[in-house]
């Protein structure tokens, strides 16, 4: 949002599946968007007005909130063209780098993403200061020392993986083709499993 100079939000609705998964981090919504203002604040590094931010979800029905949405709609404002909204974060935007094909994936590159998600690491380390996991969301001590410790390990080895993984699921991807998914997630999510594997065994 910040990249296409799209301005903050006021409302953040969610329907459908996506209203669920809010429950498993709380099902309390202030809460929520209490998280939500200062991640937004944080990224935008400029503060709400009074009015602040609020999330709204339907929660006897969510799928039918999503349904009425492409039902009501009018065909003339279903007339866009994708690529206008969509945006795929490369991790080098600092450098000018909007678009990024196979071929420009040189270790430079690598690096920037990888970088990038420590930087995300440490901003979500940074909300916790703000606003205490413990307090709000009942995170242990114990697992957030576990993310201190784990976060940052394999990055490189993880965004590898992905991307050999996504060139299997894509065997007739050229080199110059333009990658559409944010290769951000490919490390993020190699933590997020390792991370999970740490934290079974403190239950255990």
């Amino acid at each position: 949002m910040k990249n296409k100079k799209i301005e903050m939000p006021k409302h953040l609705v969610f329907s459908g599946t996506g209203s669920k998964i809010l429950n498993i981090i709380s099902p309390d919504m202030k809460i929520l968007a209490a998280l939500s203002k200062h991640i937004f604040e944080g990224v935008y590094g400029q503060t709400f007005d009074s009015d602040g931010l609020t999330i709204e979800v339907a929660k006897a029905m969510p799928k039918e909130v999503t349904c009425k949405g492409g039902l009501m709609s009018n065909p003339e404002d279903l007339a866009i063209d994708i690529k206008d909204i969509k945006a795929t974060l490369t991790c080098a935007e600092s450098k000018g780098i909007e678009k990024l094909t196979y071929d420009q994936l040189n270790d430079d590159v690598k690096n920037d993403i990888v970088n990038y998600v420590s930087r995300f690491n440490s901003f979500f380390l940074k909300l916790n200061a703000q606003y205490s996991f413990a307090d709000y969301f009942s995170i242990s001590a114990k697992s957030l020392e576990i993310f201190k410790e784990e976060a940052n390990k394999h990055l490189r080895d993880y965004l590898e993986e992905g991307l050999e993984y996504n060139k299997k699921l894509d065997e007739t991807a050229a080199d110059e083709k333009e990658i559409e998914e944010t290769l951000f997630f490919y490390p993020l999510t190699g933590v997020i499993n390792n991370l999970s594997s740490k934290l079974t065994q403190i239950n255990n």
